[in-house]
């Protein structure tokens, strides 16, 4: 796949998609993860506002670098990272993430298999492991289901109820 041009990460043009630009333009899967390194949160907001062809790409250097042994203790890594797939459900068609729907479940598989690595507190992010389960859950189905989608399958935001239902702290 080759580096995304700038209409690409800019889709269909907003403020937030020229600061993305900024940020990724010209960049290589391998300078991407660099920048996942340095501040993870950060650059995983732009991946909410590329456009498909270049969230695509990206992706898989924020994917390289929550495999890496450098995200260790990044609790906020996980929980954005949830955010940004649950937005991306939700804004693009589920033909646009077929493509990569095994690359996503993968990597929700792993951040399921290796939670205890990013130190995640339920208290402060919610439940982030339930969350993976149930983007998981859609990304299987979503392969499964490709080249012709069925309507059926769901947003994980659809079916949190589970999540809304946890003791808060004071519950305690």
């Amino acid at each position: 796949m080759n580096i995304p041009s700038r209409e690409e990460i800019i889709g269909c043009g907003s403020i937030e998609q020229e600061a993305v630009c900024k940020n990724f333009l010209g960049k290589n899967i391998d300078e991407a993860e660099d920048l996942f390194r340095c501040a993870s949160i950060v650059y995983q907001e732009d991946l909410m506002w590329m456009g498909i062809v270049a969230f695509r790409y990206y992706v898989n250097a924020a994917i390289n670098y929550i495999r890496s042994s450098v995200s260790k203790g990044d609790s906020g890594v996980v929980n954005c990272f949830a955010g940004v797939l649950e937005f991306r459900i939700e804004s693009d068609s589920h033909q646009d993430l077929a493509p990569i729907a095994d690359d996503l479940a993968s990597i929700c598989e792993y951040i399921i298999k290796n939670f205890e690595k990013f130190d995640v507190e339920i208290y402060i992010y919610g439940n982030v492991h339930e969350r993976f389960a149930l983007l998981y859950d859609f990304f299987v189905r979503l392969k499964q289901n490709n080249p012709s989608i069925e309507p059926d399958i769901e947003s994980p935001r659809d079916r949190q109820t589970t999540i809304e239902k946890l003791p808060s702290p004071s519950d305690k």
